[in-house]
């Protein structure tokens, strides 16, 4: 973190051209998931989708890059989620921001009891998994683009919640967000 990133467009899932960061709000938050049906991501953003006024309040877009395709979002239950997703599926986004990958990425004793949990709640399909060995990463960028935060996950659960994206942001000068 400490950088500035260039704001560029990218088309989110439905085709429409989505500017990053966004001059509004404050912050925009890049999250690097692996593909659409991975049981730990969707677990995950279920949580989010949970905490979306709280990180409303506090200012924060949250843009959500797959390593898959519009048709795979669109078919899977994280289409339905209340995010900008952003296909990706020849991961050029991924490798313009250093999002790392691991043969130990789903392997991780960490990463287990999220990955049955989420087969086990129906949030997962392997629709779209082109490889197992993502590893996640997390951005928090000001409108202007200045990269405020930034975190790389060493194994496949190893991510930001929600709650930890709406305290950085609230205390970086971000809105309240109770």
């Amino acid at each position: 973190y400490g950088d500035s990133i260039d704001g560029f467009e990218v088309r989110d899932v439905d085709g429409n051209a989505l500017r990053v960061p966004a001059g509004q709000p404050p912050f925009t938050h890049l999250m690097f998931r692996r593909w659409t049906g991975c049981p730990i991501c969707s677990t995950h953003l279920a949580a989010y989708a949970r905490a979306r006024d709280r990180l409303v309040r506090a200012g924060i877009r949250t843009v959500v890059f797959f390593a898959s395709t519009a048709e795979e979002i669109r078919a899977s239950a994280n289409g339905a989620l209340p995010f900008h997703f952003v296909p990706d599926p020849e991961e050029t986004h991924y490798r313009a921001f250093g999002v790392g990958r691991s043969f130990w990425a789903m392997l991780d004793w960490r990463a287990v009891a999220p990955a049955i949990r989420g087969w086990l709640t129906g949030r997962a399909s392997l629709r779209g998994v082109r490889r197992s060995d993502g590893l996640p990463a997390d951005l928090l960028v000001r409108a202007d683009g200045f990269v405020i935060d930034a975190y790389y996950g060493d194994h496949a659960f190893d991510q930001w919640s929600a709650e930890e994206t709406v305290a950085t942001a609230a205390s970086l000068g971000g809105r309240a967000a109770p």
